[in-house]
């Protein structure tokens, strides 16, 4: 056994690293696994390397470092990319090691090497090669905080070798000062993934003015509250919450609205301010004031704001429900039974997930999780399993046809752990969200439609139990059954095309 790849598995159990994701190999990586069991920390195969890190990430979405995927160098190494990709885009601060050549080894000299420095620097906030220097607290702070994202270490023969520094985002421009709110009558407030991770303990309904949120921060408020507005995007249509509750408020406050939690960035047009823990480009585009997020600033702000709003955010949710569930079988009746379940939802990337991030009301931030900063299909299944091992929650994953097919062998994962996911396939029989591009342009059909064959059998064949629905009474009784046990299902769903490629026009 290499020192440094015990030491390794010691200082991870210290750091508070409770789960493992990874392929391994014959070397180090399997070394480190097998010492991380010895220190309690159980190891989970998957299928694909990919998939590690986006179970990995799935662990750490409230902004705490606590599993680590692992792989081979080389093939492997590169394999991951793609999950770390997601943390990258979505802010989770997962570890990843590899095995590594030393990089005093030339190329053209050995097997199968690429330089990994290179290739995941740009994706990580800190990268380095394990040394008995390696200090993972170090890592392990880098990686949490703001704005978090995911770490890499390569593990080399030659441990001697340093580790490299955290790389740090430079903000120069200094916040101002909390302004007098008590001038503003009809304030509103969009809520950031930020206070999922600093500010858990704020009751965001207890302001009594509409509180939106983004996508990332989906559950800060208990979207069954009165006072809950919706998600915002930026991209707006007749009932977005920026038509139908901002655009009535005389002022925007927001927590950690930024760039990257929304698909465009608004200039609301009225007073706004954004308070946060970071300043500068992030916030572009908005035309905010920049405001120190602080408990000592959310507390002046409660206290100066006046009770305004409720009847709006019931006639915008009524308007919304009265537009999305105008058909008997569309997904939005899906998503609308599932408010009827204590279950947790993942997202996939398609038209269904602006209708299910619209109309599923998360309670709590466990609640939802999906790739709302990336959009990055096909990374919900994997997503869902990391999810449901970390929470325990049952936990319904929805796909469309883009993003069944890329990592449905994981699902063998759920069925070895006996996870309580349903795995809900919702087809048009193509691209929905690229459909209306393809038509104007004339691009072939075979770009954009396609529907996969046999998608059951291919689930059933890794042993997990598949069925199929076309009408509300089978998909809530197939629910209710699921529900009651603690073992995956797969559900498949198919719509008619044109009313499911038309159900987001009013929504953005």
């Amino acid at each position: 056994m290499r020192p440094h790849v015990v030491q390794l598995a010691e200082d991870l159990k210290k750091a508070g690293i409770q789960y493992a994701f990874g392929v391994t190999g014959g070397g180090a990586s399997l070394e480190l696994i097998a010492n991380l069991e010895k220190q309690g920390i159980k190891y989970t195969p998957v299928a694909h390397e990919a998939a590690a890190p986006m179970m990995a990430g799935a662990t750490c979405a409230d902004g705490l470092m606590r599993a680590v995927a692992i792989s081979i160098k080389g093939p492997g190494f590169v394999n991951m990319i793609p999950g770390i990709t997601l943390n990258h885009f979505e802010a989770r601060p997962a570890l990843s090691v590899s095995e590594a050549y030393d990089p005093s080894i030339k190329i053209a000299k050995v097997h199968k090497k690429v330089d990994q420095e290179t290739i995941v620097k740009s994706l990580v906030k800190q990268y380095g090669r394990l040394s008995v220097k390696t200090k993972i607290k170090d890592y392990k702070t880098c990686a949490e905080n703001e704005v978090p994202g995911p770490v890499h270490i390569d593990i080399c023969n030659d441990s001697a070798i340093a580790v490299n520094g955290c790389n740090v985002s430079e903000f120069d421009k200094a916040f101002e000062e909390l302004p007098d709110i008590t001038q503003f009558k009809k304030p509103v407030l969009i809520l950031g993934s930020l206070v999922v991770r600093q500010f858990t303990n704020i009751d965001w309904g207890s302001f009594k003015i509409p509180v939106c949120t983004t996508a990332a921060a989906k559950g800060a408020i208990d979207e069954t509250h009165a006072y809950a507005g919706g998600v915002i995007t930026g991209e707006i249509k007749e009932l977005s919450p920026e038509s139908t509750i901002i655009a009535e408020a005389d002022c925007v406050i927001a927590m950690g609205l930024r760039c990257n939690e929304v698909v465009k960035p608004i200039n609301y047009e009225k007073p706004t301010f954004i308070m946060d823990l970071v300043s500068g480009d992030m916030h572009d585009g908005f035309n905010a004031k920049e405001i120190l997020a602080s408990k000592e600033n959310i507390d002046i702000l409660k206290n100066s704001v006046t009770s305004w709003g409720k009847d709006l955010c019931e006639d915008a949710r009524a308007n919304i429900r009265k537009e999305t569930l105008k058909h008997p079988w569309v997904p939005a009746t899906i998503f609308d039974e599932l408010n009827n379940h204590d279950v947790a939802l993942t997202l996939d990337t398609g038209i269904f997930c602006t209708v299910g991030e619209t109309i599923f009301q998360a309670k709590t931030p466990s609640n939802f999780i999906g790739s709302t900063q990336g959009r990055f299909m096909g990374t919900a299944i994997p997503t869902a399993i990391g999810h449901a091992i970390h929470t325990k929650k049952h936990t319904v994953c929805v796909v469309g046809d883009g993003g069944i097919m890329p990592y449905v062998s994981e699902i063998a994962t759920a069925v070895e752990k006996k996870l309580p996911i349903l795995f809900v396939l919702m087809s048009d029989g193509g691209y929905g969200a690229c459909a209306p591009a393809a038509a104007k342009i004339n691009a072939p059909e075979h770009a954009y439609e396609r529907t996969y064959q046999n998608i059951e059998k291919i689930v059933e064949g890794v042993g997990c139990p598949a069925k199929s629905a076309a009408n509300m009474t089978d998909v809530a009784t197939i629910i209710k059954d699921w529900r009651a046990g603690n073992n995956p299902l797969y559900l498949e769903l198919h719509f008619e095309k044109n009313i499911y490629r038309s159900m987001t026009e009013k929504l953005r």
